[in-house]
């Protein structure tokens, strides 16, 4: 029996889901990632993190043009 381990937290779970993490920036919105194998808890909370920062994105863009 095969075990799995979330790379984030270290939780033992059934199965495991493969998210990108930016990992350097190269400038100009460029960056390096690495995959992660995280467990669903640690899942949710990465897309979290996606949502807020889209929603940080579109403010700052929509205060650039609006000025």
């Amino acid at each position: 029996m095969t075990r799995h381990f979330c790379d984030r937290c270290g939780v033992e779970c059934k199965s495991l889901i493969t998210i990108k993490v930016p990992t350097e920036n190269h400038g100009s919105g460029s960056f390096s990632t690495e995959e992660m194998q995280v467990c669903k808890t640690c899942n949710e909370l990465h897309e979290s993190i996606l949502d807020t920062l889209t929603e940080i994105r579109i403010t700052m863009y929509r205060n650039l043009f609006e000025r």
